[in-house]
């Protein structure tokens, strides 16, 4: 008969210890968004609590919502950002995303940037959209980072492409004056159309502007562009 190693019995130990946290903190994480939308919030956080000591990082981020909007809790944005920082660290995008806003603004935090920008970058690798717009943001005006526009084309496309109106405005004006990008008054156009369909008042506005610097031939073609996108 073949005996079991002791390394394959530690792996095995640390393998069902694993199982048995993640099956907790998914319990737990379930308990708790029963319980808040029922207004037990105390009950909630108390749920939470378990799943985030069991490595959850949706319950690190659920709590994290309570401190900052003081849902259920005192208000207190200083526990709400050690709290996003270390949901942040798990990965979690929009954990990240809010870290680095209250970093950037100092809202609840000392203010900085450096700091703010690198968990706004992981928000942004990690697809969530307004981060890769807030990020474009602070490449195109440079406050944080040195200018680059190239960057900021980058991370407007990504976040357009994701459908964000504000993003889609942004990057039409770049194409419009050829900033990080070769001039393109038709692909400008698109994109304004895309975000004034949104909802976006000076997208409307600088549809109108960049319509007459075409010809009746590019504004035909930009507009049976914009019209097979929306």
């Amino acid at each position: 008969m073949n005996l079991i190693s002791r390394r394959s019995w530690v792996g095995l130990l640390f393998s069902l210890l694993l199982s048995t946290s993640l099956q907790v903190s998914s319990d737990s994480l379930s308990e708790g968004a029963h319980l808040y939308k029922a207004g037990q919030y105390q009950k909630a956080l108390s749920a939470w609590e378990k799943a985030a000591e069991n490595g959850s990082a949706e319950a690190k981020y659920n709590i994290a919502n309570m401190y900052y909007f003081g849902k259920g809790v005192e208000k207190n944005k200083e526990l709400a950002a050690l709290w996003y920082q270390r949901a942040a660290s798990d990965g979690h995008a929009a954990s990240q995303f809010f870290a680095a806003e209250q970093l950037y603004h100092g809202d609840g935090v000392s203010m900085d940037r450096k700091k703010a920008v690198n968990y706004l970058r992981q928000a942004a690798e990690n697809g969530f959209t307004k981060a890769q717009t807030n990020l474009a943001n602070i490449y195109l005006s440079g406050v944080g980072v040195p200018q680059n526009y190239s960057e900021a084309v980058k991370w407007y496309k990504s976040a357009a492409q994701q459908g964000d109106a504000d993003a889609q405005y942004n990057l039409s004006n770049m194409y419009a004056q050829g900033l990080g990008v070769e001039e393109d008054y038709v692909f400008a156009y698109v994109l304004a159309s895309l975000s004034a369909a949104q909802g976006n008042e000076s997208a409307k506005f600088n549809r109108e502007i960049i319509a007459n610097l075409l010809t009746p031939e590019q504004l035909e073609t930009a507009q049976q562009i914009a019209a097979s996108l929306y």
